[in-house]
């Protein structure tokens, strides 16, 4: 062996090894352009599927066409496995620099997995308490906290001196997560509560309805996210014979579909809005908006584009890894959205201001109850 094929057989190994540490260590090929790979785990079937529909439109009305952000769209299902599903996927095939994921089943199982892989995730629709923690700095969180929602409601029912509230609420993360903070809150105040719970699959709800209607309740609130649960609970009380106010106490009413789909059954029921959705935040976006896109964002809509402008001021810093999403995550203590102020706790919960409200002649309007 000649010299030169010396040189050469060991300038091939040399390249192997280096190649071989560069993967052991973790490190990406280039992507080129400081480009900011996202992905997206949103409920595109399943029975929150006009979720993910609205939180896609409203992410890529504002970063679609950015060439220096590329998002990676995964159906989570809306629940636990498909989360985990198109986490693993995005992570492990995908190398994405950070995550966002919504609605609380399919998200909360997948927030230790991020904070293990070191995987900055923005969240939203998620209200569960265990969502976020001052010791995980690679969850965030833009939505109202279950902590938000409880209190928000019960403000609303001593306000009013009702002194007897029943409770309907589905099992899952974050409505058990909003409930275990209404009922003792309740109770401090001198309010009897009466609570029945159902399966996120159930339809039937009559045995349910019939022990709130025995109990004599003064208001019901309803915790729950489906618009097909929504419908039926609606559906079924009415056929009961219950005719009593209804408190949404997620804001589902907020989401396009709902109020449509309960048609006047959602007349008169007490919800919740956001400063953006009542014409008194970001008026100059909003008309922008409406001309460029020929409607009015809808809804939760507004989530989506506060976090779609996050992501576009990551790309617009070239903050595009792992390493420097997180800690420019972690030094926000202020945020300019669309959706209200913001007010950013130790536990990076960026949480927005809710405004009572109720749907009146097909739209949600504000209330003083």
């Amino acid at each position: 062996m000649n010299k030169t094929t010396k040189y050469i057989l060991m300038l091939v190994l040399l390249v192997v090894i280096i190649f071989s540490i560069y993967k052991l260590l973790g490190f990406r090929e280039s992507k080129g352009n400081d480009i900011l790979v996202v992905g997206a785990s949103l409920p595109f079937t399943g029975p929150t599927a006009q979720y993910g529909e609205y939180f896609k439109k409203g992410m890529d009305s504002v970063v679609g066409g950015n060439k220096k952000i590329k998002i990676i769209y995964e159906d989570s299902k809306g629940d636990a496995a498909g989360g985990v599903a198109a986490f693993q996927k995005l992570t492990t095939v995908d190398g994405v620099d950070i995550l966002v994921s919504a609605i609380s089943k399919a998200t909360v199982p997948i927030i230790p997995l991020a904070q293990q892989s070191k995987t900055p995730i923005i969240i939203s629709f998620v209200a569960a308490m265990n969502a976020t923690s001052k010791n995980n700095d690679y969850a965030y969180r833009i939505f109202w906290t279950a902590e938000q929602f409880a209190d928000f409601f019960v403000e609303r029912i001593v306000d009013q001196k009702i002194t007897h509230v029943a409770l309907l609420q589905a099992k899952n993360e974050g409505a058990q997560s909003t409930a275990d903070l209404i009922v003792p809150k309740l109770n401090s105040a001198g309010i009897k509560v009466t609570i029945e719970t159902f399966q996120d699959t159930d339809t039937d709800f009559r045995t349910q309805l019939a022990k709130v209607k025995q109990a004599n309740p003064q208001v019901i609130g309803i915790i729950a996210i489906p618009t097909s649960q929504w419908k039926g609970i609606m559906v079924q009380a009415k056929e009961a014979g219950i005719n009593l106010p209804i408190y949404d106490v997620l804001g589902v009413l907020l989401n396009p579909g709902t109020p449509e789909a309960l048609a006047g059954l959602a007349e008169k029921v007490y919800t919740m809005t956001t400063p953006f959705n009542t014409g008194e935040y970001a008026t100059e976006f909003k008309n922008d908006y409406i001309k460029r896109n020929n409607r009015e964002p809808a809804g939760f809509e507004s989530f989506a584009i506060d976090i779609g402008l996050m992501l576009k001021n990551l790309a617009d810093n070239n903050i595009t890894t792992k390493e420097e999403v997180t800690k420019y995550l972690k030094s926000l203590n202020s945020f300019e959205g669309i959706t209200s102020a913001y007010t950013v706790d130790d536990s990076h919960n960026f949480m927005p201001l809710p405004i009572r409200a109720q749907f009146i002649n097909g739209k949600i309007s504000k209330s003083e109850k």
